[in-house]
């Protein structure tokens, strides 16, 4: 059985204190303890928490025709909605032709939906704590 030599370092504000570094690999060799017991928060922020499939397939189909016609084939609102409505689509709650406006907002709104689902966060542990049993 390895033993793994960590230490424990304690942050302080005040610039005098130095002492500061624990080595556990000396406490370990006691034979006096009988167990220790770590204690820590987890801080955690994800989007995975929220609905996630928020689109029905059809306005998910529709936002990826807008974000290729308009990031990979260089068309603007106008020419994409022309394009959809050529093509037969329509407002997906009202059913009405897809104007330049509806473009727009078809993609702006799909952009800020992909930036919130693929954003990472980091996790923070804190407020560590080290009980030593004997």
């Amino acid at each position: 059985m390895g033993v793994r030599i960590t230490t424990y370092q304690r942050y302080s504000t005040v610039t005098d204190y130095r002492n500061n570094e624990v080595n556990f690999f000396n406490l370990l060799n006691t034979s006096d303890l009988k167990f220790i017991q770590i204690k820590f928060f987890v801080s955690l922020k994800t989007s995975t928490l929220t609905k996630r499939y928020h689109y029905n397939f059809k306005q998910k189909h529709l936002y990826e025709i807008v974000k290729d016609l308009y990031e990979n084939k260089g068309f603007g609102y106008g020419r994409i909605s022309d394009y959809l409505i050529s093509e037969g689509f329509r407002t997906v709650r009202s059913n009405k032709p897809i104007l330049p406006n509806s473009v727009y907002s078809i993609y702006k709104k799909g952009k800020v939906r992909e930036q919130r689902l693929n954003q990472k966060y980091s996790i923070f542990y804190h407020k560590i704590r080290v009980y030593l049993v004997e």
